[in-house]
């Protein structure tokens, strides 16, 4: 009885340690990785989570409120110090100096006041609080903005 008893003891012990362990794995830049969020960069600033929709670019800087910047992220790619990050809606490289620039694949057409119409003419709020992250997320409108090899990395990505 007191053999049994010190092996479920042990078992449970061993399992605890284990949890810990594999949590303290998943720490990345002092922040602890849940369920709901894939990678984080830029000491939390910028952050890629787990929607029912699919994997969104997430910003907040100084635990402000989180904000969505590029939605249904496809892939992303870490080289050369950046990380970038492609979308059906369009791209975004983060800096290190937690500067992200976005591109959206729309036009001005389809751009109305934060909000993009889909072909089947309903409309989903895109960048209406990003004036809230201005200081780390810079929207373009010219894909032309990103250097040579910025671009290349990018075009790369959108054949994956």
């Amino acid at each position: 009885m007191n053999k049994k008893f010190g092996i479920v003891l042990g078992l449970i012990l061993l399992s605890v340690i284990c949890y810990y362990m594999f949590c303290f794995c998943q720490k990345q830049d002092n922040i602890i990785v849940g369920k709901d969020t894939v990678e984080v960069w830029n000491n939390g600033v910028f952050s890629l989570g787990k929607y029912s929709d699919g994997n969104h670019l997430e910003c907040r800087p100084n635990g402000e409120p989180l904000t969505i910047i590029l939605r249904n992220i496809k892939c992303f790619k870490k080289f050369n110090g950046k990380i970038f990050l492609y979308s059906d809606d369009g791209v975004a490289i983060i800096y290190k100096n937690d500067i992200c620039k976005v591109f959206f694949f729309y036009s001005d057409e389809e751009m109305k006041q934060g909000y993009v119409i889909d072909d089947d003419n309903s409309t989903w709020w895109f960048s209406k609080n990003i004036e809230s992250v201005s200081e780390n997320v810079k929207l373009i409108t010219d894909y032309n903005e990103f250097q040579p090899e910025e671009k290349k990395v990018l075009n790369n990505l959108a054949i994956k």
